[in-house]
């Protein structure tokens, strides 16, 4: 049998919880909804943390190089000794990649959409690319790109072009697709790196008018204001006013589910040319994210927290190899894409800090980070984080089964200090395999 082609689809800032299909009843997904019909659904994914509050970057690095937080650089090197949390890169250790390792072994790759991971990356992690932007957000309907012209290893301004930016994405990738075909006997690897929904959330009035802010749900454990000062505010918590309001909230994810009926829409044209051109059958397409966003849960608005809200994504694998109609709900990482997607594509065996999605051992507890200041671990049912604040250490403990808002903090009751004592051992074992600097 043929190897596969790849195509991985990333959305920015999406929740884990915006899909139809998973049982959110407000949100129109049908694309996403047909892919995890022939797929399989990841439903307890979530990302590795980050150093600071640009989280996507560090988010990416972690899918792209297959090493974790401690181990990587936001430009895909190795990070300089000893380790610190400011993650310095050591630009002579460049990491082998995941489109540079598949374009080694055969692969035509090619990017489109966000890269925010520096020139050098990108450029030997594929051979070709359009409507590529660098950095991290901008206007989504005065987006600038670039293109890499096949074969030149070189980057130049794209052509200007009117639309949104999910559309620019959308087209580009398309074109790809359409110069290929099931006969071709290299396979190829497409990545698609949607800006949306990432703020500003501007979209047609086609998409906003389905989701009436007055009609939206108020988020589940909305808050006013956090129970308990997190130190320095990020950007996006002066994306409302202080304290939340609820109607202010239901606004923000009225246009942030708008913002995501229409990435359905995109992706649903990239399936649709992948399906014309005879290619589906023998095509893994995946969906992912680099994290979630709070938007007035515990009274915060960004993703720069370890609450399930902000480090929880969607992760959905269908095609071949890849059950139909299926919710896993292993503990996982989207980063788990790395060993995954290359033992599918028969590389040979490259060195991970992450398992096969398929792996038949399975993971008995799963960790994130957030800057100098918090840290978490969870196993199946509980989850604890730890903050270092200038005010103190706080803990917190949640019981995500009965408790999946993370509302009630179980850290102060008596039924529960084995399992906290539990699960702050098996964090300290965390810290110390990942050389995190990190003091519990």
């Amino acid at each position: 049998m043929p190897r596969p082609n790849i195509i991985v689809t990333f959305s920015d800032d999406q929740r884990n919880d915006t899909i139809a299909a998973h049982g959110n009843r407000q949100i129109v997904t049908p694309t996403l909804d047909r892919l995890a019909a022939r797929g399989t659904s990841y439903l307890r994914a979530q990302h590795g943390g980050s150093t600071h509050g640009a989280v996507c970057a560090p988010s990416r690095a972690q899918l792209h190089t297959g090493r974790h937080l401690f181990a990587t650089s936001d430009g895909l090197t190795a990070l300089e000794q000893p380790i610190t949390n400011a993650r310095k890169a050591d630009r002579t250790k460049p990491h082998a990649t995941l489109g540079q390792l598949l374009g080694e072994s055969g692969y035509d790759t090619f990017a489109v959409g966000k890269w925010h991971n520096g020139t050098d990356s990108l450029i030997r992690s594929f051979h070709a690319g359009e409507r590529i932007m660098l950095g991290g957000m901008s206007s989504h309907f005065c987006v600038n790109t670039n293109r890499l012209q096949a074969g030149s290893g070189k980057l130049e301004p794209s052509r200007y072009n009117e639309g949104h930016s999910t559309e620019q994405f959308t087209s580009a990738a398309e074109a790809f697709l359409r110069t290929r075909s099931a006969d071709d006997e290299k396979p190829f690897f497409l990545y698609v790196a949607y800006t949306a929904p990432h703020d500003p959330r501007e979209t047609h009035w086609r998409f906003r008018k389905l989701y009436e802010p007055k009609s939206m749900d108020l988020p589940a454990g909305f808050m006013p204001q956090h129970p308990f000062s997190l130190d320095a505010r990020e950007r996006d918590e002066y994306l409302a006013e202080f304290p939340r309001q609820p109607d202010e909230s239901r606004m923000h994810e009225a246009d942030y589910y708008a913002m995501i009926t229409h990435l359905d829409e995109g992706i649903g044209r990239i399936h649709a040319a992948l399906e014309q051109t005879g290619q589906l059958e023998n095509t893994i397409v995946v969906h992912t994210a680099d994290h979630g966003i709070a938007l007035g849960r515990h009274g915060l608005m960004g993703k720069q927290n370890l609450y399930d809200h902000s480090i929880r994504i969607p992760l959905i694998v269908a095609g071949p190899g890849f059950e139909r109609g299926v919710n896993d709900d292993r503990l996982c990482h989207q980063h788990d894409l790395f060993p995954t997607l290359l033992e599918r594509a028969g590389v040979p065996e490259v060195s991970s800090d992450f398992v096969d999605l398929q792996s038949a051992s399975r993971r008995e507890s799963i960790g994130s980070a957030y800057g100098t200041t918090m840290r978490t671990i969870r196993d199946a049912r509980l989850k604890l984080i730890e903050y270092r604040l200038k005010a103190g250490p706080v803990t917190q403990l949640f019981d995500t089964e009965s408790d999946p808002a993370e509302i009630n903090d179980l850290s102060s009751s008596s039924k529960h200090q084995r399992d906290l004592a539990r699960l702050r051992a098996a964090l300290k074992d965390r810290l110390k395999s990942m050389n995190d600097p990190f003091e519990l």
